[in-house]
């Protein structure tokens, strides 16, 4: 078995332990959508300040679930602090805990207390803002492809998963696009990759704190079903690879420097940091089959040729396959990004910044990623050292998104910004 099938055989068994139109012409077409759609008149009003179409809430308090449900792929079509309110109280009342069906049950048969969390999130949806089209607020990752690559049977997981980790019938991935006004003009660009679904509310802060220092910002929307061959984290693999890959592709497009891109990932999503560097240059089809699963019917395109190596990692809440969980071996050296040929084309590992809390479960292996690390920058056969830091925050638990209930992590963020300057201005 070669280094990189053994690598991916080695990755399968990490992830499930833890648990096309180029963009320039997206305008048009989301433009002639929308003439064929009826739109609201956009309104202002002085309580909120905010440009948009009020949203209407269903009536029936079971459309009303779907309805939520339906807006939370497209984060950046509403406006964000209401979107943040709304999304915040659905997953935190409804979708963290039970699966679609018993959801769909529970708003179909209230009982009183039920009732009056329906009409709370009634309420929060009545005070939402929609600021663009679905179609004007994302990028479709896998556009010009009918069949998006599936590797075995997906099974139904409408009353076997949590809700948020549940996808709906005809889910399509997609990017959110908080772009500065003038994206060229950004320090730089991240790239959030959420924990799971119930993390759109940390997705729209990184969009709000990340804007505000400068940096163009994506979200990504993976897919997370689970297949009878094996667990959704290939989906979440496969998506959030192409999603970086989409970015790179586009990037003159977009109007950004892909030489300044940086991954954020949070817990699960920490994942996508291995496809960006053991397996930066593997296709859809080349990953499935490492891992001994079969893409029947993807056509693959020009996109998934795109290396997907970015300029910076941050591992936040997780820091998936950097140490094997079992050895505490590197896992990152000699393999994939890391070589010779790779080095000699200007091609190199990411510097990596890990976040964590004392009290975060996912935490427990950066004693080794640290020591890991230091070995590897003192070895004097090295190819190049590489760029990392640590930080953790004192009290602070897994899943602690962007920190906004914790002041010494809101705090970090700052550090973030410092960190990928220093890699990204050298």
């Amino acid at each position: 078995m070669n280094a990189k099938k053994m690598m991916s055989a080695a990755l399968a068994a990490l992830l499930l332990a833890a648990g096309c139109a180029a963009p320039a012409e997206k305008a048009d077409e989301s433009s002639q959508k929308q003439e064929e759609t009826e739109q609201k008149e956009p309104e202002v009003t002085e309580e909120t300040a905010v440009t948009g179409t009020k949203l209407e809430a269903p009536e029936d308090d079971v459309e009303l679930y779907k309805a939520v449900r339906a807006m939370g792929p497209y984060l950046a079509a509403y406006e964000s602090e209401s979107m943040g309110q709304l999304q915040n109280y659905f997953i935190m009342n409804f979708d963290l805990n039970p699966t679609i069906n018993d959801n769909l049950s529970l708003f179909a048969n209230p009982d009183e207390e039920t009732k009056k969390k329906i009409e709370e999130l009634r309420n929060l949806y009545n005070n939402t803002y929609q600021i663009k089209t679905h179609e004007e607020a994302t990028f479709d990752i896998w556009e010009g492809h009918e069949k998006l690559p599936v590797p075995g049977t997906e099974i139904d997981p409408s009353g076997t998963a949590q809700a948020c980790l549940a996808d709906d019938p005809g889910f399509r991935p997609v990017i959110n696009d908080w772009r500065l006004e003038d994206p060229s003009k950004a320090v730089g660009t991240l790239i959030a990759v959420p924990s799971v679904r119930a993390s759109s509310a940390e997705e729209l802060d990184f969009a709000r704190i990340f804007n505000a220092m400068g940096y163009n910002v994506f979200g990504v929307e993976y897919r997370f079903n689970q297949i009878e061959e094996a667990g959704g984290f290939i989906m979440l693999a496969l998506d959030t690879q192409r999603a970086v890959r989409y970015i790179k592709y586009h990037a003159k497009d977009l109007g950004i420097d892909a030489d300044k891109i940086t991954v954020i990932g949070g817990s699960k999503g920490n994942g996508v940091h291995m496809m960006t560097t053991s397996f930066f240059d593997v296709t859809p089809t080349e990953y499935c089959e490492s891992l001994g699963l079969k893409l029947d019917g993807y056509e693959e395109d020009e996109i998934d040729a795109v290396p997907a190596n970015t300029a910076v990692s941050i591992f936040s809440y997780g820091n998936a396959g950097v140490v094997d969980r079992e050895t505490g071996e590197f896992t990152l050296d000699d393999k994939g990004l890391y070589s010779e040929e790779n080095f000699a084309k200007g091609l190199k590992l990411p510097a990596m910044m890990f976040l964590s809390g004392t009290q975060d479960f996912a935490g427990h292996s950066l004693p080794a990623v640290t020591e890991q690390l230091y070995a590897f920058n003192s070895r004097e056969d090295k190819l190049y050292p590489i760029d990392w830091e640590v930080h953790i925050y004192n009290a602070v638990p897994h899943g602690f998104g962007t920190g906004a209930a914790f002041a010494n992590v809101t705090k970090g963020w700052e550090e973030v910004d410092k960190f990928i300057q220093s890699v990204t201005n050298k």
